[in-house]
């Protein structure tokens, strides 16, 4: 079944769904010992696979990379272009197989539109960017208390969290900056930048980014504009309301008289006051935005990749486990819907989560491996163990032919 409110990610570790599995008790002693070796090789398929995956990240984030220094040469030997589309595709590719999704532009505009938990909202230049994308991977509700225009009372809000965030983008390139006299880059031209955070709150998206401008709210504002405003009203009380008044004269007809003089020294301290204040303001919110970033981030370009090919592994091969299991397990014929409405179910009455189960992956998965057969009324068969165990086993000793008896 198809949810909305559902996530795809699974909050459980593949040794947890392993233990998950075996608790159901549906598996005698030596079924157990060939599920407990069918999901070793399994998992060693998986990081297998998954390495080279991580090693063509790497290679291909080379000349994109703000950390590295290149040569000279580097970047006039390569076909930049097809080695971009590699790349983001590659990414993206493994942010789907992690269970990650993503954050549509509607999704992000209106998120920058809410009342935030910080105590500022932003205002990015998107223009900066020739594009960006933001992927979040599991979602919960949380609360927190926060502050309001009366300084002794605070409301308490509820929000949503993005547990883990992605975000990628690239920096337009030089000749954007000298044609728009943009004095603030938000990073290196040309180059591609990846970030990964985690708790971050859906309505303060916007401080991802790298090139945020705070925006004051109003209560802020009225609180450095107030004062100013008291001030120029008790300013023009004493100077010229009180002496027009006591002698019928008007200040402003005499020239610079001295008491004009003072009116506008101070009208001015108060004006410089007030700008000074205000620059306070935004350099105390911008502090407040990278203190909090700098607990929440987990890492950054290539050093984020290593955490995104471990969650797509860990994910896929979750996916495939339980699959293979309820499968295995079915007392009755089985097609990819009644297999996904089987695993969602189990997952929320015997362990009290809702995900959105991707059956389909799973099943294209275990297919690619041949561990599944679907005859032509859609029926899924799964092979059994001593089966599916010989047959892994023949992948894994394939992988390299150096040992056939034509290369001793």
């Amino acid at each position: 079944m198809e949810y909305t409110t559902r996530d795809y990610f699974i909050p459980f570790t593949r040794d947890q769904i392993t233990k998950m599995l075996l608790d159901e008790g549906k598996l005698n002693n030596d079924e157990v010992s060939k599920f407990e070796q069918f999901c070793l090789l399994l998992k060693s398929i998986y990081h297998f696979e998954f390495h080279e995956d991580l090693e063509n990240l790497k290679s291909s984030y080379r000349i994109f990379n703000p950390d590295v220094n290149l040569a000279p040469n580097e970047l006039e030997n390569s076909n930049t272009s097809k080695i971009e589309a590699d790349l983001t595709n590659m990414l993206r590719q493994t942010l789907i197989n992690g269970n990650f999704e993503k954050v549509s532009q509607e999704d992000l505009y209106a998120a920058m539109e809410k009342e935030g938990i910080f105590p500022v909202s932003c205002q990015i230049d998107f223009d900066c960017f020739d594009y960006y994308e933001i992927y979040y991977q599991g979602t919960r509700t949380s609360k927190e208390e926060i502050k309001t225009w009366n300084p002794f009372k605070k409301k308490e809000v509820e929000f949503k969290l993005y547990d883990r965030i992605v975000f990628f983008f690239k920096v337009k390139n030089e000749d954007f900056f000298h044609s728009d006299k943009k004095n603030t880059k938000p990073g290196i031209p040309g180059k591609i930048y990846i970030k990964f955070f985690r708790n971050i709150p859906e309505s303060d998206l916007e401080m991802i980014f790298p090139n945020p401008k705070p925006e004051m709210k109003f209560i802020h504002k009225m609180q450095i504009f107030l004062p100013l405003l008291a001030g120029f009203g008790v300013l023009i009380q004493k100077t010229i309301i009180e002496p027009n008044f006591n002698s019928g004269s008007n200040p402003l007809q005499e020239g610079l008289s001295p008491g004009l003089v003072v009116f506008l020294i101070v009208l001015g301290g108060y004006v410089l006051r007030t700008f000074l204040g205000y620059k306070n303001v935004v350099q105390s919110f911008l502090g407040e935005i990278a203190k909090s970033l700098y607990f929440k981030d987990k890492g950054n370009n290539q050093g984020v990749f290593n955490m995104l090919i471990d969650s797509a592994e860990e994910e896929e091969c979750k996916e495939a486990l339980m699959a293979y299991y309820f499968l295995l397990n079915s007392n009755k014929k089985m097609t990819e819907e009644t297999l996904d409405n089987a695993i969602e179910e189990w997952m929320e009455i015997k362990h009290k989560t809702k995900i959105d189960f991707e059956v389909d992956d799973a099943i294209r998965k275990l297919e690619e491996k041949n561990l599944v057969i679907r005859d032509t009324n859609g029926i899924l068969t799964a092979l059994n163990l001593d089966e599916a165990l010989s047959h892994m086993d023949y992948i894994w000793d394939n992988y390299f032919e150096y040992n056939k008896p034509e290369n001793i």
